[in-house]
């Protein structure tokens, strides 16, 4: 079988080298989206206005003529919401937080734990037990998970904090 195409369509590609060179009349605006949403991808969020503005900025007086300064501010503006709408999302797919040393590590104030059942299960977070196995954890888990939905006591003396469905 063979597939017969049509005439095909040239994208126009934009030439990193060219456009850090500077462009002409009819093309900045384009070049200034591009470079501007290449430089925000990269950069973290709160360097983008100390670093990629400038950087933009530097680059518009190559250009021939230059872009008028209100019209190249709106044009980062405008990248600069998409890109930070982007780095949202990717954040609230996959929130890891920056790299930290040990030396900040150790220099960190983290808040008390809250926990569900006092002292045995904390609140918003993964809690693991850990027994060889027919120890009971199965169980265990199971009625603290009772206890936790319908505020009851736990295991005679600790309390739930608070219920996790109302009645």
């Amino acid at each position: 079988m063979r597939v017969i195409e049509g005439p095909r369509q040239e994208k126009k590609q934009n030439n990193g080298n060219q456009i850090v060179q500077g462009v002409e009349e009819g093309s900045r605006n384009a070049s200034a989206a591009s470079l501007v949403g290449k430089l925000l991808k990269y950069l973290p969020s709160r360097e983008w206005d100390s670093t990629a503005l400038p950087l933009v900025e530097a680059w518009n007086k190559g250009n021939n003529p230059p872009l008028p300064p209100d019209e190249l501010l709106r044009t980062y503006e405008s990248i600069k919401g998409l890109e930070s709408i982007n780095k949202k999302e990717e954040k609230a797919s996959l929130d890891i937080g920056f790299p930290m040393s040990l030396f900040e590590m150790l220099k960190s104030v983290f808040l008390a734990a809250k926990f569900a059942v006092d002292e045995l299960f904390e609140s918003a977070t993964i809690n693991m037990l850990s027994a060889p196995p027919n120890k009971w954890k199965s169980w265990l888990v199971l009625l603290c998970a009772i206890s936790l939905a319908s505020g009851e006591i736990f295991w005679e003396s600790l309390k739930p904090k608070n219920k996790l469905f109302l009645s």
